[in-house]
């Protein structure tokens, strides 16, 4: 009785949580991924104390106007934003290993609802990559803000208004770029093809923006993924910027591309040949 329902029902397959499982295991037995993850950390908090260190030793020579525009909460996150870089480079590798060395056939082997790899993927790049950018974000500002401190200029601290805002705006945006590059690996099926296009969906607006008028800054620009990620995460935002995106909506929009790009990736999965 019980051979003949083994046969009927056949293998079992494995649920989220042990799909999930499967992926933290690949995650936390490759090397590259928390290499990625550590020159993260060196870019987003070494860079941001070196340039909170060089505003205060240079603070004294700046002029009454630009004392007044001085920003010390946004000073001391200045690596954040390229930190945002290594955190879709960690995304990609999450997938894009696993399509170079055929790996992914055995993966859709043994759990072929592919929704349920693609979600597993997703669910630890944003945990990984939010918690990530959230620690990041509150070293960087701590301690760029005690150096300000020290010297007697102008800093705030965790309890001022929008700052642990701002901390878990950096933990989204990191979230974020993450979950987009997972999304791209999956499209794209290379690594390199992925971080570039990653690093241009980041970077490239934020070039361009000052050579486009305000009408385009303000109803395309201010709707990419870069430029509304930027205000999720800023402590003292320029609301004059054409740009400017409360950060509830700034959110959503950065939430909607990562929808779109994701539910792109689930169809891409389901309908393609998996190698």
């Amino acid at each position: 009785m019980t051979t003949s329902l083994s046969a009927t029902t056949g293998p079992r397959v494995p649920g989220l949580g042990a799909t999930f499982s499967s992926e933290w295991t690949k995650l936390r037995t490759v090397r590259s991924t928390w290499a990625t993850l550590g020159v993260a950390l060196l870019v987003s908090v070494g860079l941001s104390l070196l340039f909170t260190l060089a505003n205060a030793a240079s603070f004294d020579e700046l002029s009454t106007q630009q004392r007044a525009a001085f920003t010390p909460g946004d000073t001391s996150m200045v690596g954040m934003s390229l930190g945002l870089i290594l955190f879709a480079v960690f995304g990609v590798l999450l997938v894009s290993g696993e399509y170079a060395s055929g790996m992914i056939r055995l993966s859709l082997t043994i759990t072929p609802k592919r929704g349920r790899v693609l979600t597993s993927k997703v669910l630890l790049a944003f945990a990984v990559a939010f918690t990530g950018g959230t620690l990041f974000a509150v070293v960087s500002f701590g301690g760029g803000q005690a150096m300000l401190g020290g010297d007697g200029l102008p800093h705030l601290g965790f309890g001022d208004p929008g700052v642990l805002r701002a901390m878990f705006g950096w933990g989204l945006q990191a979230a974020g770029f993450a979950l987009i590059a997972v999304a791209l690996g999956v499209l794209l099926r290379s690594a390199a093809g992925a971080i570039a296009t990653s690093i241009g969906i980041i970077f490239a607006p934020l070039i361009v923006s000052g050579l486009l008028s305000d009408w385009l800054r303000e109803h395309i620009m201010a709707y990419l993924p870069s430029s509304a990620a930027g205000f999720l995460g800023a402590i003292e935002p320029d609301v004059h910027s054409p740009e400017y995106l409360t950060p509830g909506i700034a959110g959503l929009v950065l939430a909607g591309w990562v929808v779109v790009l994701l539910g792109a990736a689930h169809l891409v999965m389901r309908s393609r040949d998996s190698g």
